[in-house]
This record gives structure tokens, C-alpha cells and sequence, in this order.
């Protein structure tokens, strides 16, 4: 029960996020290969075009990493987590694959697990 609430507050979030990305000059169909970094310069993650792979860097030795979210924007203005990528507690980075497919749109956020209430990236990445 507790995690079907966390993954709504989740997903809400992730609407309010794509609101927010519509009206956002950050937002843009993707051309190749994109980067998103903390603004504290703890992480990062990127989308490598060629074949679709995820990217995700713990650049500070804290004792906590970091996580990269793909969503996919649903029919209905929601959004959904279509793969989790984490890093952290080890020398360089993590990577996964996941196939963009064309016609869907997703967006990606970057975000310290130091802390429960840490903030999202301050920018998200659409493909479309």
C-alpha cells in the first residue's frame, strides 16, 4: 500500500513535471546525445543516441550516489517509470539500455539520493 502511494505522488509528480516541460524552453525532441547534470555538480546522466543507452555518473565521493529516471508521458498527461539507473560507491559510471521508441514521448531527471527530499535535476530532456 505504502509504495502504490509513492509511486502515485510519483507519477503526479511527474505530470506536474511535464506541465511544466511544455511551456519550458529546456524541453526539445532529441537530436543525439544529451547530458543532464546536477546544478551541485554531484551527478550526471546522459542519453547516448547511438543505440539508446543510459548513462548515469556519481562525480562526488559522498558515500551516496545518484539516480537517472526515464519516463514515458502517458496518453492521459501522466507519466510512467519506464527504467531506473543508479550509480554510486564505485570508481566511474553505470549504464543501461532502453529502445526510444518513435511516436512516444519521454523525458529524463537526475537526482542525489543524500536525502529523501532531494531535488530533481532542474532540467528534463524530451524525446519524441
Amino acid at each position: 500500500m505504502i509504495s502504490k502511494k509513492l509511486s502515485q505522488s510519483l507519477v503526479g509528480a511527474a505530470a506536474a513535471g511535464v506541465m511544466v516541460l511544455a511551456g519550458s524552453s529546456t524541453a526539445h525532441a532529441n537530436t543525439g546525445n544529451e547530458r543532464l547534470t546536477l546544478s551541485s555538480g554531484r551527478g550526471s546522466v546522459t542519453h547516448i543516441d547511438d543505440g539508446d543507452h543510459f548513462m548515469v555518473c556519481d562525480l562526488k565521493a559522498d558515500g551516496y550516489g545518484v539516480s537517472g529516471v526515464l519516463w514515458q508521458v502517458l496518453d492521459d498527461g501522466g507519466a510512467t517509470i519506464v527504467a531506473r539507473y543508479d550509480d554510486g560507491g564505485d570508481a566511474g559510471c553505470d549504464q543501461i539500455t532502453y529502445d526510444i521508441k518513435t511516436g512516444v514521448t519521454y523525458f529524463m531527471t537526475l537526482r542525489w539520493n543524500g536525502s529523501p527530499s532531494s531535488t530533481l535535476s532542474e532540467t528534463m530532456y524530451i524525446w519524441e
